[in-house]
C-alpha cells in the first residue's frame, strides 16, 4: 500500500478549516482599519443616512455615500491598491475601481476627469480624479459617490431588518472607515 494515498475528503476538510480561519481573522482585522478621506478638500459635505437608503433612483437601494463638493476638487486614493479598471458608463460616468491589499475594492463614480488607468498601482493619498457630476449625476450637484466592496463577507454588518441586508456585508458603509483627521 503507497504511503502518500491522497485523501480528498480529508484534504477538502482542511481547506474548508483554513479558510474559516482565514475569514474570522480578516474578520478581527477589519474591525480596526482606517482609511484616508477620498475628497482633497476643505468644504466636502455628505449625506450620513444616504448609505443603504431605499429605493435609490432606479437602485433598490444606495450602496454608497455622495460626498459633495466644488466641480474639480481632487479625489484622492484612500487606500494603496492597483486600479482594476478606469473608464466611463452611463451610470456612473467617468469611474474608478481601486482594489487593496486589504480585499477591499473602492469604487469613486462622477468625476470630471480620471487620473489614473487601469493597471496602475497607486498609493494612499495619490490623486485619481476629480469632483464631477458625470453619468446619471449631470445636472445634480457636483459630488464623487464613494463605495466600499469587500471581497470578504463582514459578518458583523449583516442586517436582518434593511433591504437585501445580507449585501451590507460586502458593501461597507464608506463613513465608518474614514480617519477622523
Amino acid at each position: 500500500m503507497p504511503i502518500n494515498k491522497f485523501n480528498a475528503p480529508h484534504t477538502i476538510k482542511l481547506i474548508l478549516l483554513a479558510l474559516a480561519c482565514l475569514i474570522v481573522l480578516f474578520n478581527i482585522v477589519e474591525l480596526f482599519e482606517k482609511i484616508t478621506f477620498p475628497v482633497d478638500s476643505q468644504i466636502t459635505e455628505w449625506n450620513t443616512e444616504s448609505f443603504w437608503k431605499a429605493p435609490w433612483g432606479n437602485s433598490s437601494v444606495h450602496r454608497g455615500v455622495d460626498l459633495f463638493d466644488d466641480l474639480g476638487a481632487k479625489v484622492i486614493n484612500p487606500s494603496s491598491g492597483l486600479v482594476l479598471k478606469s473608464g466611463f458608463s452611463n451610470n456612473g460616468g467617468n469611474y474608478v475601481y481601486i482594489i487593496s491589499p486589504s480585499l477591499k475594492v473602492y469604487y469613486f463614480a462622477h468625476l470630471s476627469k480620471r487620473l489614473c488607468q487601469t493597471g496602475n498601482y497607486i498609493r494612499n493619498g495619490e490623486p485619481i480624479g476629480l469632483v464631477g457630476d458625470s453619468g446619471n449625476a449631470r445636472y445634480s450637484p457636483f459630488h464623487l459617490h464613494f463605495s466600499i466592496f469587500s471581497c470578504v463577507p463582514i459578518f458583523r454588518h449583516y442586517d436582518f431588518k434593511a433591504v437585501l441586508g445580507w449585501q451590507k456585508m460586502f458593501y461597507l458603509n464608506p463613513l465608518e472607515y474614514l480617519k477622523n483627521d
